[in-house]
């Protein structure tokens, strides 16, 4: 990948990331499972969408209030253990499958204990008008996925700034901090004109695409 990423040719750097880049990917998410987190994750979202769990009421309350207590409560040992591995197990091929699965269990505890904290923030009193100012952006992450990917690349990569050879943590991230303020005025002002993020409507319209045709 340092080759073209590095590089000054954008079309040497496209090449790369849809030929060497893609199947790098494909292999690191195989290897690490990911493939079946994401399935294992859509149909968490589904369920919890149908069980309408993001609703706010007495009963989802209790629920939120769980899965924090008994996330935080697993994450404390699964980290324990995930920092210990080297040192449990000898076998390079038992510790690696090993590592992943106990890795995999790490993560969606952690992620729950962020996902349950946040919902309970947002419904408080004193934290919600705060993350509600964050909302245009949660409504165009699709489109804002890739927006920073483009600009990102833009401004790291060696077609473009090429700022991966000066820009140390700090200035990598006041970079971010600017980039997320510039995404939050363009995403409230385009929340205020249109219904969807551009991105998010074509997914809409192809997600739906001919249904009422064969509704009738």
């Amino acid at each position: 990948m340092s080759e073209y990423a590095t590089g000054d040719s954008l079309l040497a750097t496209i090449k790369g990331n849809l030929t060497n880049g893609k199947v790098a990917v494909f292999l690191w998410n195989w290897e690490n499972g990911r493939y079946f987190h994401i399935l294992a994750l859509f149909i968490f979202g589904l369920l919890a969408g149908r069980q309408k769990l993001f609703a706010w009421n007495a009963g989802n309350k209790q629920f939120w209030i769980k899965a924090l207590i008994i996330s935080a409560v697993a994450f404390i040992p699964l980290v324990a253990i995930k920092t210990s591995t080297d040192n449990l197990i000898e076998s390079d091929a038992i510790r690696r499958s090993f590592s992943i699965i106990e890795t995999s269990w790490t993560n969606i505890s952690f992620m729950i204990v962020l996902l349950s904290g946040f919902v309970l923030l947002f419904h408080s009193k004193l934290m919600h008008k705060v993350l509600n100012v964050f909302t245009p952006i949660g409504k165009m992450s699709l489109s804002n996925y890739v927006f920073q990917s483009v600009i990102g690349a833009s401004i790291y990569y060696g077609f473009g700034l090429g700022l991966y050879k000066h820009a140390n943590t700090t200035p990598a991230f006041l970079i971010g901090l600017v980039l997320a303020v510039i995404t939050w005025f363009l995403c409230r002002w385009w929340a205020a004109h249109h219904k969807r993020g551009p991105l998010e409507a074509i997914w809409h319209k192809a997600t739906w695409f001919n249904s009422e045709k064969k509704h009738h």
